[in-house]
């Protein structure tokens, strides 16, 4: 899926300086997530905590350890679609800087996490 900008019509891009279109992967089943995050002892699920969206969508919130550089490739990443979507982050056990942003590559919130400690 490729999502479209409602004022220009142009295709959205996660980072718009280093590509020119993000493709989101429909789910392949009931669950938003693939089957192997959930199979993968070493990870935990962290319910996304939405408000950290401002009720913006889309929404990318993307898990980076607490130590890495904000250019970091992500431990895992969500784009939200709706506003009543819920979903998890599946992270192996550690400290975590989380992010949340919207189109405009604008942050519009951020916490840190503990997972499996």
């Amino acid at each position: 899926m490729v999502l479209l900008n409602r004022v220009n019509g142009k295709p959205w891009s996660a980072y718009p300086q280093r590509n020119d279109v993000s493709v989101i992967l429909p789910p392949t089943s009931d669950t938003p997530r693939p089957d192997w995050l959930r199979s993968d002892q070493r990870r935990h699920a962290w319910l996304i905590d939405t408000a950290l969206c401002a009720r913006t969508r889309p929404c990318v919130i993307e898990a980076r350890l607490a130590n890495e550089p904000d250019d970091a490739t992500p431990a895992d990443r969500y784009t939200l679609l709706d506003v009543h979507e819920r979903a998890a982050l599946y992270l192996p056990p550690g400290e975590y800087r989380v992010r949340a942003w919207g189109a405009s590559g604008r942050t519009l919130g951020e916490r840190r996490i503990s997972i499996g400690k």
